[in-house]
């Protein structure tokens, strides 16, 4: 289950008509039951659109890689097997075959240099370098988990019991998430997560976005596109008009519905040199988009937009915005006299 299908399934919600706080029609919110496995762990999710959290909802909630170790540990204090696989692999293949060489777990050569460097690490450390063994070494290369039996069947199970209940209507479903523990016993617990309302996938609600009020319009397109935080998913955004935003300037609305596109022939390009604060006032909304090339039957390719949000502006001094966007200062400094983007 990836994040198209819970997308999906959001666009297929339609309102009510009724008047008052937004409703969603039940016939229309389509649940989702989802399964997953990590050794002796495990976890079952029941999520419904607009009522509990997606997977974008609580992405900050995955276990990090499992063989992530810092450098100083797997090169100077080793304590395990993984810890000098790991060496091997950002160390010592590097300097074999190269930085712009990619380790293939399929290649046997690869796997084979790489759990004998591993083993000269071991012994160099004092540890057993009987352990380092081929498919413990394709296992970390290639990021595998091990998967066991019966976390497993006590997953599969209970995500059945969830699809028996929503099908029978016989008891009210998981609210909404739910952890399973099998490495010392047998142990589940359920969590209500909380549904963000400001989710990029599922969410309803206007997200505050604050930006330099000098920095330019293609400045903040670059900043969309740079970001790892907010806007990690919109590699290649789509920005549009709100039909109720106020302009900044007090002449005609815009000739162009698009504020920026991949296809330059559809937005204004005067438009993008211009400093935000020109643009829009303070508080305006605009309609964020990420488009998804698709292919039909007849393997034409299309594009059908995945989500859109709105987003309502707060200007803020660079100097401010820098704070929290470090990533920024050497590409715009903390001069408000610099517009632009370096090229």
């Amino acid at each position: 289950m990836n994040i198209q299908l819970i997308s999906q399934a959001v666009e297929l919600a339609n309102e009510d008509d009724e008047d008052g706080p937004t409703k969603w029609d039940p016939r229309t919110l389509i649940t989702c039951i989802n399964g997953g496995t990590e050794g002796w762990k495990g976890e079952t999710r029941v999520m419904t659109p607009h009522r509990t959290p997606c997977f974008e909802c609580l992405v900050h909630l995955f276990p990090k890689d499992p063989y992530n170790f810092p450098l100083c540990t797997t090169a100077d204090k080793p304590r395990s097997p993984e810890h000098c696989i790991v060496f091997a692999m950002e160390k010592k293949f590097p300097e074999k075959y190269g930085e712009n060489t990619k380790i293939d777990g399929d290649n046997e050569t690869h796997i084979g240099f790489v759990m004998e460097c591993a083993k000269e690490h071991a012994r160099k450390f004092t540890l057993d370098d009987n352990a380092v063994t081929y498919n413990l070494t394709k296992g970390v290369v290639k990021r595998i988990i091990p998967a066991i039996a019966s976390t497993n069947a006590c997953v599969s199970a209970a995500c059945a019991n969830e699809a028996f209940k929503i099908v029978t209507r016989t008891y009210d479903a998981l609210e909404n998430f739910s952890n399973f523990a099998g490495s010392e016993g047998c142990y589940s617990m359920p969590t209500n997560n909380e549904l963000n309302e400001a989710c990029l996938v599922c969410g309803s609600s206007t997200l505050e976005v604050k930006f330099p009020g000098e920095k330019s319009v293609t400045d903040f397109i670059h900043y969309i596109k740079k970001d790892k935080g907010l806007f990690e998913f919109y590699d290649e955004p789509t920005l549009l008009w709100d039909d109720e935003v106020e302009y900044a300037s007090e002449d005609e609305e815009p000739e162009y519905m698009y504020i920026y596109s991949q296809n330059a022939s559809l937005c204004d390009q005067a438009l993008l040199p211009k400093p935000m604060s020109e643009v829009f006032k303070q508080g305006s909304e605009m309609i964020l988009s990420q488009p998804q090339k698709k292919k039909n039957d007849k393997g034409q390719i299309f594009i059908e937009s995945i989500k859109q949000n709105k987003l309502r502006m707060r200007f803020q001094p660079l100097s401010e915005w820098l704070k929290d966007h470090a990533e920024f200062i050497n590409e715009w400094g903390t001069d408000i006299d610099k517009l632009s983007v370096k090229k």
